[in-house]
């Protein structure tokens, strides 16, 4: 039988051989359907790797560098891969460049772009490269071919040449002296309106409300220039100084400086005529004559009108003019009163005398002589002297008739005067002239002579009007003391640039900038690794979708922390009014051999060990953000590494912890008893509800200066002591609960190998985790 087999095979070898290259190669093709399907499974479908090779570039003005980016793809070797990578210029949104390539597993690609430099302004601003892959899925490459996303930022830092520098100084000093300038024409400004107040000038307030107008237009011009130049657009304030009016504002200051000096001279000198004027007016006597009273109300009419209008060029001569009037009308009065007073007083003497002589009833009268030296005269005086006389003689002279002898009795008294007084006399003349009528003759007896014959040279009564002046004063007028005032323009070094996503804004550079919570770094931390064999990388990709999405709220998606570059050479995101978002993981760590990093992934640790890279993880994003705090959005496991970083480190440098499906009481039941057949056996003991790391971490004081939320997943049956419970598949929900946290809750679901616990992070799929997220960020 044996020989009939062997003589078969001889005769049909080609056949059997045939037959078993076919065999070995359905095995060799369902083998590897097999295993592609089982990293499928296990999420190890596909790995990117994203690394700049410089993460900071200088540029000065006209300059330009090439930066590279390296994009390293890790696949099963039977598998298409297919990417699409975009660079673009962060701070105006702009897509430098676009493009479509294939990878080779395996493979490293290396992509160079170039940045030039036309930016005017000194500061930062933000290039990024997004990569996303796929497998392509085939009878080879079994696939979901979902995308796989990594971003890596190069900070651009932007400098001026020292000849720009120089010009720009040099614009500066010369802006900040206009504005000096300005201030001390406005300052002024104040002081003359103040003058023209307390001269009532209505020219001089006029022609500096004029200027006023010039300079207000001059500070609005400033004022735009300042934020031209806090914006450093040096070239639009060169073009722009063609519309300086300042030339124009100081020959307009330098003629009403020249102006106020006169007017302060002139108000001075017209101040002493007016008074003069006034005295003039007020010492100018009452008079009896009609005409002369006119005049005189006139004169204190137009003083009146003088004294309280404001003040004008031409009020000088008007001054001068009334001056003139009222020093004649004063003149004339004087004149006017001495006639009448000494004619009264010629004729009261007589009389006196006659009746003197004619009774022995002898009134009481200045002599002749008296009245013929006097140089004072008081027509209101004389009149109330005419009035005692009269009512004096009227009271006597009742029923009393007599000889009518006067005119001798006249005439005789007439003479005794003419004896008494001298040609040289002040008054002679006008006593002369004023001396009643009488007649030469024997006048007999006096006693014969009639009181009532008297009536004949006796003055008839008179009254005088006082005529008002008006009671002004006029204080004295000076140019008070110059206040400097302050416009607050100020061309001081202009503030750097930082420009990302689509908007610029001043750099940070104070703390209190720094400490404002609203541009709060973000960093993600993933959860444990189901399959300890799979690389971290693929842990990273959880956040993939969620970071890309909270770029669209403002936050820039920084890709992975560069955690093994050195302080100092790596992304420098200090001075961005911008929150960003990191990647980061605890499973990698790093050292420095011979100047180089080394970064090494461990997985096989405590989680305690874990929160002490996770603080070495915050120094870093805190140095590079300048920022005080930073937020988390943890994970799972990555919600116990980073409580457990906050109980030995302390939180004051977290605001907030976010954490979605974490098991904050410990993982129970089937999830804890085969946690570690894929997984790493030390993270699964020290999440189990029963360890001492568990009860270590939910013994301590409760957390006071960080706030904590916890995203719940719920609608998954789940075991646990033989009862159902609900979960999200891995965690039961009442163990993500924490008492001091906010409680959110998804609802969802399990199907086959899914789980609800690593879907939570699919934001496209549970809308809801990200509104909460947003909601928690923007408290």
């Amino acid at each position: 039988m044996k020989e009939v087999w062997k003589s078969y095979i001889r005769n049909h070898k080609k056949k059997f051989i045939l037959l078993a290259i076919i065999l070995i190669i359905v095995l060799f093709v369902s083998g590897t359907q097999l295993v592609l399907y089982l990293n499928f499974l296990l999420g190890n479908d596909l790995i990117i790797g994203l690394t700049s090779e410089q993460e900071t570039i200088t540029l000065r003005q006209g300059e330009s560098k090439s930066v590279g980016f390296n994009v390293e793809v890790r696949s099963n070797p039977f598998c298409q891969i297919s990417c699409r990578g975009v660079f673009t210029q962060s701070a105006l949104q702009k897509i430098v460049k676009e493009e479509v390539f294939n990878v080779l597993p395996g493979m490293t690609m290396g992509k160079r772009f170039v940045i030039a430099s036309d930016a005017k302004t000194e500061g930062k601003e933000m290039y990024k490269y997004d990569v996303e892959c796929n497998n392509v899925n085939s009878w080879l490459c079994h696939t979901s071919e979902d995308k796989i996303m990594r971003s890596a930022v190069v900070i651009v830092n932007h400098e001026l040449s020292e000849e720009e520098k120089n010009k720009r100084q040099s614009l500066g000093q010369t802006l900040q002296e206009k504005a000096k300038k300005l201030e001390m024409i406005q300052s002024k400004l104040a002081v003359w309106q103040d003058f023209s107040v307390q001269i009532a000038d209505l020219q001089l307030k006029q022609e500096i409300d004029s200027l006023m107008v010039l300079t207000v237009q001059e500070k609005e011009l400033l004022v735009n220039w300042q934020e031209l130049w806090e914006e450093q657009e040096v070239q639009q304030i060169e073009k722009e100084l063609e519309k300086d009016t300042l030339l124009e504002i100081k020959n307009e200051e330098a003629r009403l400086d020249s102006y106020v000096k006169d007017s302060l001279g002139k108000y001075a000198f017209l101040k002493t005529e007016l008074l003069n004027i006034k005295q003039l007016l007020e010492n100018s006597p009452v008079v009896l004559n009609e005409s002369l009273v006119l005049q005189k109300k006139a004169l204190i009419n137009y003083f009146k009108n003088l004294a309280v209008s404001g003040y004008y060029d031409n009020k000088l001569n008007e001054a001068a003019e009334l001056k003139s009037k009222a020093e004649l009308l004063n003149n004339n009065t004087w004149q006017e009163v001495r006639k009448e007073v000494v004619k009264n007083e010629v004729n009261l003497y007589v009389a006196s005398q006659a009746w003197c002589k004619i009774n022995n009833n002898c009134w009481r009268y200045k002599n002749i002589k008296e009245i013929a030296e006097s140089e004072n005269h008081d027509l209101k005086a004389s009149c109330e002297e005419i009035k005692q006389f009269r009512d004096s003689y009227d009271e006597a002279n009742k029923g009393n008739k007599g000889e009518d002898k006067v005119p001798a009795l006249v005439y005789e008294i007439n003479q005794e005067i003419i004896n008494s007084i001298n040609w040289n006399d002040v008054n002679y003349e006008l006593i002369m002239n004023n001396l009643p009528a009488g007649i030469k003759g024997d006048i007999g007896n006096y006693s014969e002579i009639g009181l009532d014959s008297l009536n004949k040279i006796v003055p008839e009564r008179c009254s005088v009007m006082e005529l008002e002046v008006m009671n002004i004063s006029f204080n004295d007028v000076s140019l008070k003391e110059q206040q400097n005032i302050s416009l607050g323009i100020l061309f001081e070094e202009p503030k750097k640039l930082c420009c990302a996503l689509n908007r610029c804004s001043f750099c940070c550079e104070n703390d209190n900038c720094k400490n404002d919570l609203k541009y709060t770094p973000i960093i993600f931390i993933h959860g444990h690794a189901f399959n300890k064999d799979v690389s971290t990388e693929y842990s990273l990709n959880a956040f993939n979708v969620l970071q890309s999405k909270l770029e669209q709220e403002g936050y820039l998606n920084a890709g992975v922390l560069n955690v093994y570059a050195p302080n100092g050479e790596a992304e420098d995101w200090s001075g961005f009014n911008i929150p960003v978002t990191l990647k980061a993981s605890y499973y990698y760590d790093a050292y420095e051999a011979s100047g180089k990093y080394t970064l090494i992934q461990q997985k096989s640790e405590r989680i305690d060990n874990y929160a002490i890279r996770l603080k070495e993880i915050i120094d870093n994003v805190q140095y590079r953000t300048g920022r005080s705090k930073v937020i988390i959005i943890a994970h799972s496991m990555g919600g116990l590494v980073s409580r457990r970083y906050m109980q030995v480190f302390g939180d004051d440098n977290v605001e907030k912890l976010i954490m979605i499906g974490t098991p904050n009481k410990g993982i129970v039941g089937d999830v804890s008893s085969y946690c570690d057949v894929l997984g790493e056996q030390r993270e699964c003991e020290d999440m189990n509800s029963e360890s001492v790391f568990m009860q270590k971490l939910n013994s301590v004081k409760k957390l006071k200066k960080v706030k904590l939320y916890t995203i719940i997943g719920q609608g998954c049956e789940m075991d646990y002591n033989g009862q159902k419970a609900d979960g999200d598949g891995v965690v039961l929900a009442e163990k993500v609960e924490l008492e001091e946290a906010k409680k959110y809750y998804i609802n969802g679901h399990c199907e086959g190998i899914r789980t609800l616990h690593s879907e939570l992070l699919d934001v496209n799929k549970y809308p809801q985790v990200y509104k909460d997220i947003v909601r928690i960020l923007q408290e």
